[in-house]
């Protein structure tokens, strides 16, 4: 049943999910443009904004994430940018999860700091990818997606935005569950 209160946290939930969407659209439009402000950000609220925008695609798929984050660990570089990153990895990870079929589908959502450093693993129990493409996947236009479902530039735009904007690095490797994506980036407090 719909109370005051339940519809009221709806239409705030709704708020936010469009406005993230709205700035999501307008990070896609400026992302060749020059002269972008990169500053440090908080690592585990960029890393929610993201799924926040996921939250009832992963709940109608029954998919459980854990994220395990240091609430105080901070990033350099465009935040809404990163959070593209996000989004794109936490998608594929859903996408392989509803394709295999998972009877317990998870992803596994880990930041943790090593030196300078920060590695963050997105990790999904989805059964990999083929290895004999996985050396592709970052690569413009390639998709494992079927005609129509995916353009094949979420991940290379991934790739360019750690690789290039945040002076990182973006891998994949194959677990024995899943796949592992790991963003390699420098900690804020290192600049």
């Amino acid at each position: 049943t719909l109370t005051d209160q339940s519809m009221d946290r709806m239409q705030e939930k709704s708020d936010q999910l469009v406005n993230r969407m709205s700035s999501t659209i307008d990070e896609f439009r400026n992302f060749f443009k020059p002269g972008k402000h990169a500053e440090a950000f908080n690592l585990a609220n960029a890393i929610r904004a993201s799924i926040d925008i996921m939250d009832g695609v992963f709940k109608n798929h029954a998919i459980a994430l854990a994220l395990e984050c240091d609430e105080a660990m901070e990033l350099f570089g465009v935040q809404g940018e990163f959070s593209q990153v996000m989004l794109n990895l936490l998608s594929n990870a859903k996408d392989a999860l509803i394709q295999s079929k998972q009877p317990s589908p998870e992803i596994q959502l880990r930041a943790v700091r090593a030196g300078s450093r920060v590695l963050i693993d997105v990790e999904d129990n989805g059964g990999g990818i083929d290895p004999q493409i996985i050396g592709k996947i970052f690569e413009p236009y390639f998709t494992t997606k079927e005609e129509g479902k995916g353009t094949g530039i979420g991940l290379y735009m991934s790739k360019m935005i750690v690789d290039g904007n945040m002076n990182g690095r973006l891998t994949v490797a194959n677990t024995g569950k899943g796949a592992r994506f790991t963003l390699d980036l420098l900690a804020a407090q290192s600049i």
